[in-house]
């Protein structure tokens, strides 16, 4: 990953400290936000948080070239460099969109 982006995966923020940053209303947070999850720009992983789409993009790559076939959420955490509290909403995203699939208590990378 590029310098930096480690960051951005490992401790992302939540829509509510963007939205705090913003110095803006709730109303026009609120649109500009939808439509850049609607462009493409932003990655939805969860209710709380989202990520750039160059950084979800660098987060898929890395699961698919892990030396291992299947994480628990423990190893995942490890292997990304990520507590808990963001491994278990980063597993479930890369489940629903394919990258990983579940079996058990762990989870299967997808190649093709």
């Amino acid at each position: 990953l590029a310098a930096g982006m480690d960051d951005y995966i490992s401790k992302p923020l939540r829509l509510e400290e963007y939205f705090a940053a913003s110095g803006v209303g709730r109303q026009t947070f609120d649109k500009a936000a939808a439509r850049l999850l609607k462009d493409g720009r932003l990655v939805r992983v969860n209710n709380e948080f989202v990520l750039e789409s160059s950084v979800w993009e660098a987060l898929k790559t890395r699961v698919r070239q892990a030396r291992v076939d299947s994480f628990t959420a423990s190893e995942f955490g490890k292997v990304i460099g990520l507590s808990r509290k963001y491994s278990v909403p980063y597993l479930e995203c890369l489940n629903r969109v394919g990258i990983l699939r579940r079996q058990g208590d762990r989870h299967v990378v997808v190649r093709h």
